[in-house]
This record gives C-alpha cells, sequence and structure tokens, in this order.
C-alpha cells in the first residue's frame, strides 16, 4: 500500500525523551499553568524542555526538499534499515534497543546519521573520545575551524549563536580521526555584538566522521523556539545577518549535510517545481480605500492576500465601508484572497488572541462580512505566549479548512501572564530569519502535537534595499558572482533552452519570502520622495518574477505546503522514483529534481514530457492510494518535450505521450491567454490540436516549424483559472 512507502530520509521523535524534560522542567519549576480556550487547566513546558527541536528539524528539511517520515522508536525497530539518512534531534533518553539497532545501522558506510543537542547514544558512535552534560549560564555558540567549510574570515564571520541563553549542551572531545568543524562557546557580557561579547572555550562544537555528524548543543531546539516566540532572542539576532540569521544557521546545516551525506537522495520531490522560492504578498488594508496595489495586481495577474478588518472588532482602525469595498473588489479575481485580518490590540494581554478569541473573530467575521476565513494576518501589537497557541489550537479544531496564519513575526509580548519585552525592528520584523512555512507546536505536559495549520514570518512595506536583501538568500559577505554578458540568438531563431546554470554557492534555495505592503501608504508623499509605496511593491514583483519566484497568495502557498506534505516520495536509485498518495484527494502539479541530467521520463510504456531545465520534471497526478514509479532514461524517438516552465497564468499538471498513438496529452489550469510549445515534433506538418473544458470542446490546425517545434494559444478566463485537457495528434499528410 502506498501509506508504507517508506521515504528516503528519517526525522527520530523520542517520547522517552519529552516524557524526561517534562520531569526535568516539573523539577525544575519550568512550567507555567493557565486556562485553555476549553476552560480546562493547561501545563505549559518552558524553554528548551518544550522539546521543539523535531519540529525546526522537520522544517529544515522540508526546506531542502527532504521528504522524511517522523517515526517514533517503536517505528524505527521494523523500518531503520529501510532509511539511507537518521536524524535524531535533541533525544536525551533513546531506548538501550534503539541504541543498538543505531550501532548496528551505522556499520553501513551508505547510512548517515545526524545528531543534535542532547543525547544518550554512546561517544564512540559520534566521533568523540569523551563528553560530559554541561549547563552554561549564557548562549552557545560556534566559531568554526580554519579547515571546516566556514572557515574562511574574509566570508564569515567567527562567531554564531546557536544555542539558547542558559541551555544545556555537552562538553565533547573528539576522536582521533574525527574532524571538528566547528568550536563550541559560552556566550555572555556585553551582548551588543559578537567583538563586545565574552566566549569562553565548551569544547568541540560540530564533529563529524565518515557517516556521522553531530552538534554537540541545542541548535534545533533554539530555532525551534525561535519560530513560534518560545525564546527571547532580540539581544542577539542582530548579530549576524539580522534579515537571514536564522536562514544562516540553516544554510551551514544544509551544506555540511550535502557535503558529507553521500546517502542523500538524488531526486527530491520539490514543493515549488521548478521555481527557485516564493513570494507571497500580504496586504493589511486597515483604514484604507485606496485600490491602486489590487488594480496593479489585478490587471498583471499577481496573486496576493487582502487581509481585511473586522470594523465592529477593530473600530479604530477600520469602518464598515471600507471593509465592504475590499470584499467586494477582492472577490472579483479568483487569484486574490480575502484574508481575516485578527485584531490583537484589544486588551492586555489582547482579547483576540487567547481562549475561544481567535475562533470567535473567525467566526463573527465570516459572518459580517460574507467571506470564508482560510488564512489569517495578525494585526500587529501585542501577543500572548502561550495562550495565543492554545486559540489557535481551537480554531484549527473548531474551523476545519482554516489552512494558517501569519501570526509569529514581531511582538509587544505577554510571556508567561506578564508583559516581557518589545521586539527590535530597527533592522527588521522578521524576528526568526527564517524564510519557510512552518507548524507550530502545542507543548503542553499532557499534549506535544504540531498543530495542522501553517505559519511564516513576515517584513511589511520594504524599500529596494530590503527587497534586494531579503530576495538575495545570500549567506557569507564574499561578492554575488559577476553578471557575464553570453552570445544570443534574435527570439525569432529558435534555441533549446541551455540549463539553469550555476549557482550561487552561497545562495539557500526554496525560500517563501512575505512581504507585506498597506495600501494606506501606496500614494502617501510622506515617503519614497513623494511617490508612495506602490513603485516599492511592483519592484517587490518584478524583481521575484527575474529571479524565478513562484507568485502565491497565503492560501494557495498553504495549500501547496499540506499538498506537499500529503505525498509520499522514495528516490530507488539515480534513474527511479516513486511518488505516492495516502491522501483521501487528488494530489498534482509537482515536479521532482534530479542531480542527474534528466532526457527522459515514463512509467508503464506512458512518457511524462513536461522537463524543464534537464534538471525538473512534472510527476503525474495521482488518485487517493495511487502510486508510480518513474524510471529516467532516454525518451524513444520521436518523443516530443514541452517546453514551458510553470508561469503565474499556467500550472502544467500532466504532460504525457503515447508513443504508439503519436498523441500528446496536457492537463492543465490556464488563466487568460497563454502560449504553449511542444519541442521534437515533425517539421513542417499539421497537427490537430483539441482542447476540453468541462463545458466545451474546441479544434484547431496548426502547422509545425522547421525547427521541429509547434506553437499555439489558449484563452482562458479573464479572472479565473480553468482546467483544460489538451491532445495535440499529427495528421497524415494526405488531410
Amino acid at each position: 500500500m502506498p501509506s508504507t512507502l517508506r521515504q528516503n530520509v528519517a526525522l527520530l521523535k523520542s517520547e522517552n525523551s519529552r516524557r524526561l524534560y517534562v520531569k526535568e522542567a516539573q523539577a525544575e519549576d519550568r512550567i507555567y499553568e493557565f486556562t485553555d480556550a476549553r476552560g480546562e487547566p493547561a501545563r505549559w513546558l518552558k524553554g528548551e524542555y518544550a522539546y521543539l527541536a523535531p519540529n525546526a528539524a522537520s522544517a529544515f528539511l522540508n526546506r531542502l526538499n527532504l521528504k522524511h517520515d517522523t517515526v517514533s522508536e517503536e517505528e524505527l525497530r521494523e523500518s531503520i534499515r529501510e532509511y539511507q539518512t537518521l536524524v535524531i534531534p535533541n533525544a536525551a533518553q533513546l531506548e538501550e534497543a534503539t541504541v543498538t539497532r543505531i550501532e548496528d545501522r551505522l556499520r553501513d558506510p551508505d547510512f548517515f546519521l545526524v545528531v543534535t543537542g542532547r543525547t544518550n547514544l554512546p561517544d564512540s558512535l559520534l566521533g568523540l573520545e569523551r563528553s560530559r552534560p554541561e549547563r552554561p549560564q549564557g548562549y552557545s555558540g560556534w566559531g568554526w575551524t580554519a579547515g571546516s567549510p566556514f572557515g574562511d574570515t574574509s566570508i564569515w564571520d567567527d562567531l554564531y549563536v546557536t544555542g539558547a541563553r542558559g541551555a544545556a549542551v555537552h562538553q565533547v572531545e573528539a576522536a582521533a580521526g574525527a574532524e571538528v568543524a566547528a568550536v563550541l562557546y559560552e556566550i555572555t557580557g556585553d551582548l551588543r555584538n559578537a567583538s563586545t561579547a565574552t566566549r569562553s572555550r565548551l569544547g568541540a562544537g560540530v564533529v563529524l566522521t565518515g557517516n556521522t555528524l553531530y552538534v554537540a548543543n541545542q541548535i534545533f531546539e533554539f530555532l525551534g523556539g525561535v519560530l513560534q516566540a518560545h525564546l527571547y532572542v532580540d539581544e542577539i539576532r542582530n548579530w549576524n545577518n539580522p534579515v537571514h540569521w536564522g536562514d544562516t544557521l540553516v544554510y551551514f546545516l544544509a551544506r555540511l549535510l550535502k557535503e558529507r551525506n553521500r546517502s542523500l537522495p538524488t531526486s527530491r520531490l520539490r514543493a515549488f517545481g521548478s521555481y527557485r522560492g516564493v513570494l507571497s504578498l500580504r496586504h493589511d488594508v486597515d483604514q484604507s480605500a485606496d485600490l491602486a496595489m489590487l488594480e496593479y495586481e489585478a490587471a498583471n495577474l499577481v496573486p496576493a492576500s487582502w487581509d481585511i478588518l473586522d470594523p465592529d472588532i477593530a473600530a479604530d482602525s477600520a469602518t464598515e465601508e471600507q471593509s465592504r469595498l475590499w470584499v467586494r473588489e477582492v472577490g472579483k479575481y479568483e487569484f486574490l484572497e480575502a484574508g481575516l485580518h485578527n485584531d490583537s490590540l484589544a486588551g492586555a494581554p489582547p482579547t483576540y488572541l487567547v481562549g475561544k478569541g481567535l475562533y470567535d473573530h473567525i467566526r463573527i467575521t465570516e459572518e459580517r462580512l460574507g467571506i470564508r476565513v482560510y488564512t489569517c494576518g495578525r494585526h500587529g501589537g501585542a501577543h500572548a505566549h502561550p495562550e495565543t497557541l492554545d486559540a489557535m489550537e481551537y480554531a484549527y479544531e473548531q474551523v476545519p479548512y482554516l489552512l494558517g496564519t501569519c501570526t509569529f513575526c514581531f511582538y509587544d509580548m505577554w510571556e508567561y501572564g506578564e508583559h516581557a519585552y518589545e521586539t527590535d525592528g530597527s533592522y527588521t520584523v522578521a524576528s526568526s530569519g527564517f524564510w519557510f512555512p512552518y507548524h507550530p507546536v502545542i507543548t503542553r505536559v499532557e499534549k506535544h502535537e504540531a498543530l495542522r495549520g501553517w505559519d511564516r514570518t513576515h517584513e511589511y512595506d520594504c524599500d529596494y534595499r530590503l527587497v534586494d536583501l531579503i530576495y538575495s538568500g545570500r549567506h557569507g559577505k564574499a561578492p554575488s558572482p559577476a553578471q557575464q554578458a553570453s552570445t544570443r540568438k534574435p527570439p525569432w531563431e529558435f534555441e533549446l533552452g541551455a540549463g539553469a546554470g550555476d549557482e550561487d554557492p552561497y545562495w539557500l534555495d526554496n525560500g517563501v519570502y512575505t512581504l507585506q505592503y498597506h495600501p494606506l501608504f501606496s500614494a502617501d508623499a510622506s515617503v519614497n520622495h513623494g511617490r508612495g509605496t506602490l513603485d516599492y511593491l511592483i519592484y517587490a514583483i518584478t524583481r521575484a518574477e527575474r529571479l524565478g519566484f513562484w507568485l502565491a497568495s497565503e492560501k494557495m502557498l498553504y495549500e501547496t505546503m499540506t499538498d506537499y506534505e500529503s505525498l509520499r516520495f522514495r528516490a530507488n536509485s539515480p534513474g527511479s522514483v516513486t511518488v505516492a498518495n495516502p491522501a483521501d484527494r487528488r494530489l498534482e502539479g509537482f515536479m521532482v529534481e534530479s542531480d542527474v541530467p534528466v532526457e527522459g521520463v515514463s512509467a508503464d510504456g506512458v512518457n511524462y514530457i513536461h522537463i524543464v531545465d534537464g534538471r525538473y520534471f512534472t510527476a503525474p497526478p495521482l488518485d487517493p492510494g495511487e502510486q508510480v514509479t518513474l524510471q529516467l532514461g532516454p525518451p524513444p524517438p520521436g518523443c516530443p518535450l514541452l517546453l514551458n516552465a510553470n508561469s503565474k497564468g499556467l500550472r502544467i499538471l500532466n504532460a504525457v505521450y503515447d508513443g504508439a498513438g503519436s498523441t500528446v496529452t496536457l492537463d492543465l489550469k490556464l488563466i487568460r491567454r497563454h502560449g504553449l510549445c511542444l519541442y521534437n515534433v515533425l517539421p513542417e506538418r499539421d497537427y490537430r490540436i483539441t482542447v476540453r473544458a468541462r463545458d466545451w470542446t474546441r479544434v484547431q490546425v496548426c502547422g509545425s516549424r522547421p525547427e521541429n517545434i509547434l506553437s499555439f494559444e489558449l484563452e482562458g478566463d479573464q479572472n479565473r483559472f480553468r482546467q483544460f485537457r489538451v491532445e495535440v495528434e499529427l495528421l497524415p499528410e494526405d488531410e
């Protein structure tokens, strides 16, 4: 059955370790009690005892397009030999039988083990001579060694904070033959920056052997806490690359994993196809009635989310007339989303982000404004931790179609019932510095569970420089690769694409960049030399398109992430992959990336012909319970190739060639007018093109060009996507 398909990577979540952390939290009086949304007492784990590391590790793997199974120790008992990479974040109390299985599995040189933070695995398995637990008073961090990939101090800083204040570490000494990539330091004193802080050496921080990577501090627990406002980090988050400081830590781990783990699959299922990243636009309409930004997006087919305030709940920031104006105008376009701008300003702590408040807010606003709320965006102001997470859990239970929120960014923080701090927004309000969707986690004594919905960070009203900085996604201080002029042919002379070209070695792929622009400032003469912020929005959009980003509303983004998470994927070999759908709905439109050049893809005599840059190919749609094994290899003679990449007006769901019948069949979603192009057809021949929509069928005949290409146009609806099936057949020469 598809549900039993093991993916290449496993992430171990240890219930024994979680129970240990609960006991430690109780002993250290690190539990916060409050009344939850159901009126019941709730006990919330504070600090490092929350066991947020598995969730952060999962977000890290998703960012790298590494599909993975999250497994318990019991599940690992039967399946460990099927996994090529095992990630164990912060598991201090593994069962003895689990330790034995891991020890046995490590005898295979093609198996790779990643362990971070607290662990009871034997030192010898991790390349350690000795280790002992230690609890520093300050933060912990890494200083890269000269022989590591990050040892060049002209490119990399000499100290990065990677562990929370007061969180436990292991003081370790590497064994002979192991490689120390980073030294672990305790960081105290003046925390304005790395040069003023006091550092004390604790031991080795990152240790590598032939098939293990060990990190001596709790980096994933640190990242997990940062993602959901569980930890206070304002005093150090602006040290290194403030906009991307979380991403930089991810970049370090990603590069080490890719360079040292020869067991990583050579093919990956990509969340966003051949796009390099995502721009997800959000607008908080507040008290504005300026439609300029919406009109630009509508005219240029730019998806965006428009978060609308309920005037009865946020009477100081919106009027009935304004809110209904936005509901009406956004509703004209399928690719624009009307979301909820959930108010958090009322009360201290904020009324609408605790208890049943968020659910009531959604319910009342849906009734009053006549919209269905799929996503929410917080309206500035105060944030209550952990009551907000409890309110989110209740809202997800009561609203099954709610996909996610945009909650964790900048804060006026109420923490554990007291006003704790305000975020420093002088550089950026994107507090986590991690640009990718993730699931917040409920971390009670009695319950530890990731929420169904998604969340993310965002930046607002970015000028040109901040847009460039966010999109750059670069790490290190090396200059960007110089742009080189190259020969080219004029557009009327056909030339098959040359591929994606060289990647920037300091670029972290797959970023999801959420930018928020207030229409209130669209024509505000006090900004942008009197031009307002509309120019900033237009630049952000056109720059994203130039960089090959997908443009998506929050709803589109979260729907895609939900479907991506549902699919199962295994790379069987460099030339074979299996994709399975255990969900209860059809899943379609996903692409596979291969490190091996892709010439052709086939399964059961059918050729899949949507291949982009010789590197990405579209997997076929899968119905519930269906799976397919795809083979990579040379295509049959005369097999056409669909040259289109996906774009904001065209989504390619399937593209197949039946060699026996010489027929190409395309399933796609289209809006407005778009051209399609097939390569490797017979030159100067006529082809019948049959286009089928739900309520009509149209037939046209087109001739191919001498360059072996066939191009034709399709016309869709103006403001909504329509699904088409297109059949292309070669006509006999005598017709």
